[in-house]
């Protein structure tokens, strides 16, 4: 059976599986048609019979108990003819709805149930509608027909609704049975659905395992023959091992191409192998320093031979780089320094090493440059010292002569200054003496004017009793003249008391005459008291100016000894320098001679220097920019952070894999440097915004090449941002070489 399906196709086999499925389906589905079309009859024949039946005999007796509630009404006084109308209508429908039960029945016993119901209900209508009728042909006894209605008509009513129960009990149990014979037929369809289904699957499901299997089995072989030789790929065993003939169906025809692209990748398996030694052996030559070595194999896999290209490509950069670095520092060793070797078509840490050559050649060019000018410089100065030695020497034996007609000069001042001393001294004793009397005269005067203010206030309180005085005498004349006006009136018996009035009034003129002498000395007192006021004032101010002017004078003549005894102090030093200065003197004269003797020494060492620096050969236009030794170290410095800036992230990319941002332009040390120096004089113009922009060039070019590295760009990709990067850093070195120019006051 195997063999057989092994010669059927895969899409076959899977095709035989849907027809068998669709077979199946279509079988469960047939079942399922006729089992539709049965039940659906089947519920047709019980919606008629049962459900039709049932509703009739509900309507019906809701129809018996509407009559019996319209003959109440009449008896109880309700339009007759009205009510008689409905009567008919309703008998009508009695007769309708008992048809229609009539047709609803299926069996004898159901039909007897019928009839019987029938037959009382329609006795009890028909005479209840005749009695009706009855009350037509004239006035009645509502009452009286009631009783006979309720004594001859309710039990016909009564076994009417006995009947219509049994017949609705009876259409009850038909509906249970026909809904139960309906359940059976469903469950009986179910099962023979079911058992269709589960023999159409079960023999689905032996032909699918049937093929899986055969299918599995050529699975597990074509999965044992590639594991074989993916062993063999990863070195686990020597050869591959073909697959077995697995048929002449889809796996088949998969195994023979399995075993042709076995042979082929056998094929390339071996000459990748004899290529990972090849590259193995150029690589660890390599790592040895040996770079002449070239892969020289012809490969027949594309992929190998452009590895092959690129890795020989790789080793001639490699030894184009190390040699050209080689004859650098062979020019270094042997003092040329005049050659940077830089490529404009070097990129990556290939630029970086050119870049840092480049920068030491010229950081090395500068400081020679430095050194040759220092030398220069100093070889002239030494020349200077010499005859300057010479100069000395001259010098130290006129400062001898001058220093004896210096010293008889200050010995004469000595003595004038002592003396100068001596008297100021007095006079401040003096002036300190006479300040003293001044302080006393002035307290006196003090004094005086104090006196005299308390004579004034004397004065004005003398005048001020006076006038009281004065009042009281005017008040008392006025007093007395009235007392003598009244004594007159009195006539005799106020004669004695005339006289007496007439006495108090010439008390009181004297009184007045007195106040009025004392008020005039009083007057004149007050005036000689201002005066005396005035004169105490003016004598006080004249005492304040004294003691001030003394004060004045005891400070100049203070000022004076002061100066006296400074310049006592200061001849003396002077004599002391003299005398220092002489030693001095002497000490030049031997200092001279050192001097002269050091001089001749520099100038053999300068001869020595420039016949080293003869030596060396630099860059010579370096020396437009070399004024500055602080900014030559700054600038180089500035130069190698920028190289490691870029080497430091292209040594990330080997460990990191996601994007992350550099340093912008301004958090750099060389943006720092152009922040404090945006003021500068150099920092306007071209070259400074040249500077800028390739600066900021640098930073967003090693940002771009590290995006495009990290998202897998294309070399050319890369290369094109190399090149504008290692661009951007030549337009920075050479921008900090213009700023030195500049700042020196070149022109470029």
């Amino acid at each position: 059976m195997k063999q057989w399906l092994t010669g059927i196709p895969v899409s076959k086999k899977l095709g035989f599986i849907m027809v068998l499925a669709s077979a199946v389906v279509i079988f469960e589905t047939l079942i399922f048609l006729l089992a539709t079309n049965s039940l659906n009859k089947e519920f047709e024949s019980f919606d008629q019979r049962s459900f039709e039946g049932v509703k009739a005999v509900l309507e019906t007796e809701k129809e018996l108990n509407y009559f019996s509630r319209i003959t109440r009404e009449i008896m109880l006084g309700g339009d007759l003819n009205e009510n008689l109308n409905k009567l008919d209508d309703t008998y009508e429908k009695i007769e309708i709805l008992f048809k229609r039960m009539e047709q609803t029945t299926s069996d004898a016993a159901q039909r007897g149930i019928c009839k019987k119901a029938k037959n009382d209900a329609m006795v009890f209508i028909t005479s209840s509608r005749d009695l009706m009728r009855t009350l037509q042909n004239g006035p009645h006894d509502l009452g009286a027909t009631y009783r006979f209605y309720h004594a001859n008509f309710s039990p016909l009513a009564k076994a009417s609704r006995e009947s219509m129960k049994s017949l609705v009990a009876s259409k009850m149990d038909e509906a249970a049975r026909m809904k139960e014979t309906f359940k059976n037929d469903i469950l009986m369809w179910g099962i023979v659905a079911g058992i269709g289904g589960a023999i159409g699957i079960a023999a689905m499901i032996v032909i699918m395992l049937m093929i899986a299997s055969q299918i599995k089995e050529s699975l597990s072989l074509a999965q044992n023959g590639l594991l074989g030789f993916f062993r063999f790929l990863g070195g686990e065993e020597k050869h591959a091992q073909p697959l077995p003939d697995l048929g002449s169906d889809e796996f088949g025809k998969m195994g023979a191409m399995i075993n042709r692209n076995i042979k082929e990748a056998e094929a390339k398996f071996n000459e990748q192998q004899q290529a990972i030694l090849d590259f193995e052996t150029i690589c660890s030559n390599a790592s040895k320093g040996f770079l002449h070595h070239r892969i020289a194999t012809r490969y027949s896999d594309p992929n190998l031979q452009q590895l092959s290209r690129t890795l020989n490509t790789f080793l001639d950069e490699i030894e184009l780089t190390f040699g050209k670095l080689v004859a650098i520092f062979v020019d270094f060793a042997q003092g040329d320094y005049s050659k940077s070797g830089e490529s404009r078509d070097a990129k990556g840490s290939f630029a970086s090493i050119d870049q840092a050559v480049s920068a030491v050649a010229a950081s090395n060019s500068e400081i020679f440059s430095l050194i040759s000018r220092f030398s220069r410089e100093f070889t002239r100065d030494a020349h200077h010292l010499a005859s300057s030695g010479d100069e000395l020497s001259a010098s130290a034996n006129q400062q001898a002569s001058s220093l004896e007609e210096t010293a008889a000069a200050i010995e004469e001042l000595t003595s004038n200054v002592a003396s100068n001393t001596s008297k100021a001294e007095t006079m401040a004793r003096t002036a300190q003496e006479a300040m003293h009397a001044a302080e006393r005269g002035n307290t006196v005067a003090g004094e005086s004017l104090e006196a005299m203010h308390e004579i004034v206030r004397a004065t004005e309180a003398i005048n001020q009793a006076v006038d009281i005085i004065d009042n009281i005498a005017f008040q008392t004349n006025i007093l007395s003249l009235n007392a003598a006006v009244e004594a007159a009136t009195a006539g005799e018996a106020g004669k004695g008391f005339a006289v007496v009035a007439q006495e108090v009034r010439n008390l009181a003129n004297r009184s007045a005459d007195a106040a009025a002498q004392i008020q005039q000395l009083a007057r004149s007192a007050r005036e000689k008291s201002q005066g005396g006021l005035e004169t105490s004032q003016n004598m006080m101010e004249s005492f304040s100016m004294i003691a001030r002017k003394i004060t004045e004078t005891d400070a100049m003549v203070r000022d004076v000894a002061s100066a006296s005894r400074e310049q006592m102090a200061g001849i003396n030093q002077i004599n002391d320098a003299v005398s220092q200065l002489d030693q001095m003197t002497q000490q030049n004269a031997k200092t001279a001679n050192n001097v002269a003797q050091i001089a001749n020494e520099i100038l053999d060492k300068t001869e020595q220097f420039e016949h080293m620096l003869s030596r060396v050969r630099f860059d010579e236009s370096v020396e437009h920019h070399n004024c500055d030794v602080q900014m030559i170290f700054d600038t180089a410095k500035l130069k190698i952070d920028h190289i490691n800036f870029k080497e430091n992230n292209y040594k990330k990319l080997k460990s990191e894999h996601s994007v992350w941002r550099v340093s912008n332009h301004h958090e750099c040390n060389l943006g720092k440097w152009i922040d404090e120096h945006a003021s500068a004089p150099f920092a306007q113009g071209e070259a400074w915004n040249a500077l800028l922009s390739a600066h900021e060039k640098v930073h967003s070019g090693v940002q771009s090449y590290i995006e495009a590295d990290l998202s897998r760009a294309s070399s050319q990709t890369l290369e094109r941002i190399t090149r504008d990067l290692e661009e951007a850093t030549r337009g920075v070195f050479n921008g900090l070489d213009a700023i030195k120019s500049l700042n020196c006051g070149g022109n470029l």
